[in-house]
């Protein structure tokens, strides 16, 4: 097994170990038979170590997600400085592209008449392509797309 995979599928188990145990069950229950015995290994050696409280885990798990999102999202003031400078319908695409963001909150702190037009906007266009997407989030993290 390579290191990747391992390491993998300890952070599965620990995703796994923050869920309820029939949770757990329905999950694992659903995964190949190798898969799923892997990953009980592993979920019972963090029961062994005492490491199956969901607030330590959830704490281990939160570096490694700052760390994976943190290049590839906005941040809320990045957001912010685009918007009106941005026609409704470019901000809805960068919105769109920008992933999991709470786009309700964002839009109230906008002005209620452009907060209006980009809500109307969005969802209105085809689904981006993932390259697309891809593309839009690069101009908007780029110097010249950060206004």
């Amino acid at each position: 097994m390579s290191r990747s995979t391992a390491l993998g599928l300890r952070k599965s188990a620990l995703v796994l170990a923050t869920l309820s145990a029939s949770e757990r069950r329905r999950l694992l229950g659903a995964l190949p038979v190798a898969t799923a015995e892997e990953l009980s290994t592993h979920l019972r050696e963090l029961g062994r170590r005492g490491l199956m409280h969901r607030a330590a885990i959830e704490r281990v798990l939160a570096e490694d997600l700052r760390g994976l999102t943190e290049d590839t999202t906005l941040r809320i003031e990045q957001l912010m400085a685009m918007a009106g400078r941005l026609p409704a319908p470019w901000f809805a695409r960068v919105l769109e592209a920008a992933g999991p963001i709470d786009r309700e909150f964002l839009l109230a702190l906008l002005d209620e008449p452009y907060a209006r037009s980009v809500r109307a906007e969005l969802g209105t266009g085809p689904a981006l392509a993932p390259a697309a997407a891809k593309a839009i989030l690069e101009w908007a993290m780029s110097p010249g797309g950060k206004h």
